[in-house]
């Protein structure tokens, strides 16, 4: 009987035994779909970054075109004043010499 009873505690161990390796075994596959989905997510993390980073060179090329668009509007303005300016004193000469000089 004793024999019987150590029989019976190998069985029951080797049991044990064998579901504790099914769970180990259980516990690498979804360790493995785990490492899969984390790659997968660190790629598309790292895609997102380069995007920023893109999106940001691009935002700060735009910034500054605009900014030199601005700088040759106000040089244009600049001059179109001058030049409307300069005509107007001009044509209030061409005036005084079409009307002569004035005597009172």
């Amino acid at each position: 009987m004793p024999t019987r009873k150590l029989h019976d505690k190998v069985d029951q161990l080797q049991s044990e035994l064998q579901k504790s390796r099914d769970q180990i075994a259980v516990a690498e596959k979804e360790k493995e779909l785990l490492r899969g989905r984390l790659d997968e997510t660190n790629s598309k993390l790292e895609k997102a970054q380069r995007d920023v980073g893109k999106s940001k060179d691009a935002e700060r090329q735009v910034r500054d075109q605009l900014a030199q668009a601005q700088e040759s509007l106000k040089k244009i303005e600049s001059s179109t004043d001058n030049g409307t300016k300069q005509q107007e004193a001009f044509a209030g000469r061409g005036r005084a010499v079409e009307e002569g000089p004035r005597y009172r």
